[in-house]
C-alpha cells in the first residue's frame, strides 16, 4: 500500500515491526485478549485517536468491545474506522446492530455479508482470508501413511468425546491412518480436556496421534496432512466463518472435508471439495473413512480445492479490496 503508513499494536514481547511503512505499537502483555489486554487496549486508543487518518479493528465481534469504541473513538468526518468481521455471533444473528461501529465494515463470507445488509448497513465488502502462496503449495507425498488434520477448539466435554469417538473410530479402521491435533485452549479447563483426551489416545493408539503447540509446526502440518477435517456438530463453537487453516490447506491441494452448513461450505459449492451433512460424530468418522479410502476422490477434491483458493484467497486480490476502502478517506 503505498503511500501509507501503518502502524500495527502488538504485544511487548518479541522483535519489532519496522520495515518499509509498517511500524508496531507494543500494546498487549499477554497473546490471550483478555479483559486486562482490552482495557490496555482502550487506553491506548483513547491516547491514540486523533493520531491517525484511518483505524482498522480486526477482532471478534462483542457488544462490550463494541461499545467501548464507540465511546472512545472520534466521530468526527475526517476520521475513517474499518471494522473487519470474523464472524458474527449466535446471539447477534437477529440483531447485529449491538456489535457494529465501524464506517465501513469487511467481512469473510456471504452469508455475514447478506445479514448485514438485510439489518441495514450498506457501506459492507466480502473480503476473504488471505493465503501465502509461496508458503503453502502442493508437496509430494514421502510415506504411505495417511495424515489428518484437525484444528480448532473443544470448548466442552460434548464436543471433545465426539472428537474422541471420530478419532477412535478412523484409527480403529484405517490402519495406516495418523492424526495431526492442533486444539486451541482458553483455559486450564480446556487445555486439561486436550490432556486427557491425548492420553486416552496414546493408551489406545500408541504413535498414531499427536498435538501440535507451535504456528511454525502448524504451517508444516498443513502442508504435510493427507486431509482435513473440520466437523461442525452440536456444541462445537464458530470463531471465524472461513477458518484460515481451511484455505490453507485447499492452496497446498489437500482434501478438506468440512460440515455442509454456512459459511464453512462456502468455498466448497460448485467449485468441488467434500461436503458432508453428518451430525453425528459415528456418522462423520464413516465419512473421513469412506474417503480415505477412495484415492481418487483424495486427489480429485485436492486439485478442485487448490483451484478454489486461488480464486478466492489470492492476497492482492483481497488488498486490493481493502485499498479501495482506505482511497475513501483520501477522498473525504
Amino acid at each position: 500500500l503505498e503511500g501509507y503508513k501503518m502502524y500495527v499494536m502488538t504485544g511487548r514481547e518479541g522483535s519489532s515491526i519496522c520495515r518499509d511503512n509498517v511500524f508496531d505499537k507494543k500494546i498487549y502483555t499477554r497473546r490471550v485478549l483478555d479483559m486486562h489486554q482490552k482495557l490496555r487496549l482502550a487506553a491506548a486508543l483513547n491516547m491514540m485517536k486523533n493520531d491517525f487518518d484511518i483505524y482498522h479493528f480486526c477482532f471478534a465481534p462483542e457488544k462490550f468491545s463494541s461499545a467501548c469504541i464507540k465511546n472512545i473513538m472520534p466521530l468526527r468526518r475526517s476520521r475513517l474506522i474499518v471494522q473487519s468481521i470474523p464472524y458474527i455471533p449466535d446471539r447477534a444473528l437477529n440483531d447485529p446492530k449491538d456489535i457494529i461501529f465501524g464506517d465501513h465494515i469487511t467481512v469473510f463470507s456471504k452469508m455475514t455479508k447478506n445479514i448485514l445488509r438485510l439489518a441495514g448497513f450498506k457501506n459492507v465488502d466480502l473480503v476473504y482470508p488471505v493465503v501465502d502462496f509461496s508458503l503453502y503449495k502442493p508437496q509430494d507425498k514421502k510415506d504411505e501413511s495417511i495424515a489428518i488434520l484437525y484444528a480448532g477448539y473443544l470448548p466442552n466435554s460434548k464436543v471433545l468425546n465426539d472428537m474422541y469417538t471420530i478419532i477412535e473410530s478412523v484409527l480403529s479402521r484405517v490402519k495406516n491412518a495418523k492424526f495431526l491435533l492442533a486444539v486451541r485452549t482458553k483455559n486450564m479447563k480446556e487445555a486439561l480436556m486436550k490432556r486427557m483426551m491425548l492420553n486416552r489416545i496414546k493408551d489406545k493408539f500408541m504413535g498414531r496421534a499427536c498435538f501440535i503447540t507451535s504456528s511454525y509446526d502448524m504451517t508444516d502440518a498443513i502442508r504435510g496432512c493427507d486431509v482435513l477435517i473440520y466437523p461442525f456438530l452440536s456444541g462445537f463453537e464458530r470463531k471465524i466463518d472461513i477458518p484460515f487453516v481451511i484455505a490453507e490447506a485447499m492452496a497446498c491441494a489437500k482434501p478438506v472435508l468440512v460440515s455442509d452448513i454456512e459459511p464453512l461450505n462456502e468455498p466448497f459449492i460448485g467449485r468441488g471439495g467434500k461436503l458432508t451433512r453428518a451430525r453425528r460424530a459415528e456418522d462423520f468418522a464413516q465419512e473421513v473413512i469412506s474417503l480415505c479410502s477412495d484415492k481418487n476422490t483424495l486427489s480429485q477434491a485436492g486439485s478442485a480445492n487448490m483451484q478454489a483458493a486461488l480464486e478466492m484467497f489470492d492476497y492482492s486480490k483481497n488488498l486490493n479490496i481493502i485499498k479501495t476502502i482506505y482511497e475513501k478517506c483520501d477522498n473525504g
